[in-house]
């Protein structure tokens, strides 16, 4: 009897997984591209990119936009209108057109819209400000050097920071961190 048990378990546990529901999960992708821009606003002026926005599937190389008209305003006044830097093939660090501001330096606290029109496409807009900058209050940087294949020096590091950051601003932080490799 015990043996007969264990085999009418056995069926309906399989007879209920193949009856396990199933149903296929439609996600909304627009494949058409839309205008994007990505910005970094600084002390120093502002820097932008534009280009397409393209599926996450989509293996191809990412579209950039040279013919933009990128303008910045403080509200609704005309602040400037950035110009394009167009990718330079003897400049590795220069691979895509960018656009940067000549003469315009932010405030701080002070939020800019910066407004993106290109023939053919909807203007698209975002606003960004450039917060007072918080101290560091301590920075660790650990390096660790070892041998990889073919005697290849291999350098990994760790960089810990703490910062005064403020409690009543909404805020988060891009850190940018360069380095320069010398034989």
């Amino acid at each position: 009897m015990p043996n007969t048990y264990i085999k009418l378990l056995l069926s309906l546990s399989v007879v209920f997984s193949m009856a396990s529901c199933e149903s296929v999960v439609e996600l909304p992708m627009d494949d058409v591209a839309k205008l994007a821009i990505r910005s970094d606003l600084s002390q120093d002026g502002l820097v932008a990119v534009v280009y397409l926005s393209k599926l996450v599937t989509d293996n191809q190389p990412i579209d950039y936009i040279e013919n933009a008209t990128v303008k910045v305003y403080n509200g609704d006044q005309f602040l400037e209108q950035l110009t394009v830097v167009l990718p330079n093939t003897t400049d590795p660090s220069n691979t895509k057109p960018y656009y940067k501001t000549v003469h315009f330096k932010p405030d701080f606290d002070v939020e800019y819209k910066l407004v993106v029109e290109v023939e053919n496409f909807k203007p698209i807009s975002s606003t960004t400000s450039v917060p007072r900058p918080v101290s560091l209050e301590d920075v660790r940087f650990s390096p660790e050097v070892s041998t990889g294949k073919n005697d290849e020096i291999v350098v990994n590091f760790e960089i810990s920071l703490s910062l005064k950051d403020p409690l009543d601003i909404e805020n988060y932080y891009h850190l940018k961190f360069y380095q320069e490799l010398i034989d």
